[in-house]
């Protein structure tokens, strides 16, 4: 290789590593993105809760009907 070969080759390196320093370092990876979302997922809850503040007690109650849609 001749001198401006090896010149340009340090370049792009450079150019490359540049980059990799700059924009990519601290960022975190698709997989920790992925944990992280399924982590927060877990511990939100979704929906609205089957009993409010004036829960019933577990005295008053006799028997329990499950539905799914619309089936007993």
């Amino acid at each position: 290789m001749n001198f401006k070969t090896t010149l340009v080759l340090i370049v792009l390196l450079l150019a490359v590593g540049g980059y990799f320093y700059f924009v990519e370092y601290g960022q975190i990876s698709g997989y920790d993105a992925r944990e992280q979302q399924i982590a927060n997922e877990a511990t939100q809850t979704s929906g609205k809760p089957v009993f409010t503040d004036d829960a019933p007690t577990a005295d008053s109650i006799d028997r329990i009907r499950v539905e799914r849609r619309g089936l007993e």
